[in-house]
């Protein structure tokens, strides 16, 4: 599972950076659109066919702030490609181990040792210096990028810990995936329709 992951996310990188270089393709946004309408279908065939789960656990109140969340950190994320490439995207993001473990110790009070945060910061030192080579070809360094890339990442580094709040709670995860992933689509469809991106990447498509 683990080596499956691996290879569908490098994949996943490999297939958005190619997508994002087709001339005339600037609807970043989209991509973290299907993202989230991927994950909504999957998760719901799973939980009604597999899991065969029913109701739900979490009050609906739980769910505001995740859907902020993963609106934020897919929106912003991608939204980010408009205006930088893809190795800078994927330097900053390297670093979300760490502020997610702050948010951790914030959120769910967990308490961490020094060996664990000097062993992220090799792990996020160790995955910049791997797309190094690739970012000093081509950096860049639109600071409005910046900005959207750098927010994605703390909506990022907080939707896991509310999440395992909810977890702790007694809501499972195909319950919270799903919740959070319809609520973000619904939320990501009237936001990109307004935006004209929606439209904009059917007719770029339809070409």
């Amino acid at each position: 599972l683990a080596l499956g992951m691996f290879l569908f996310f490098g994949a996943h990188n490999v297939l958005q950076e190619a997508i994002m270089k087709v001339p005339g393709f600037s609807y970043g946004v989209m991509l973290g659109y299907m993202e989230v309408l991927g994950v909504t279908t999957c998760s719901f065939l799973e939980r009604k066919f597999i899991a065969k789960e029913k109701g739900r656990v979490a009050p609906m109140s739980s769910y505001p702030l995740l859907t902020l969340c993963l609106l934020v950190s897919s929106g912003m994320s991608n939204m980010s490609l408009n205006y930088i490439n893809f190795p800078t995207k994927v330097v900053f993001r390297s670093c979300k181990l760490l502020p997610t473990m702050l948010m951790a110790t914030i959120i769910n009070k967990k308490v961490f040792l020094s060996s664990e945060y000097l062993s992220a910061i090799a792990v996020c030192s160790g995955l910049i210096l791997f797309t190094a080579a690739d970012w000093q070809l081509t950096p860049s360094f639109n600071p409005f990028g910046l900005i959207l890339v750098s927010l994605s990442v703390c909506a990022d580094a907080v939707l896991p810990n509310v999440q395992e709040k909810l977890f702790n709670q007694g809501s499972s995860r195909l319950e919270v995936t799903l919740y959070t992933n319809i609520y973000t689509l619904g939320a990501m469809t009237i936001t990109t329709l307004a935006s004209g991106d929606l439209v904009g990447m059917v007719q770029h498509a339809m070409r």
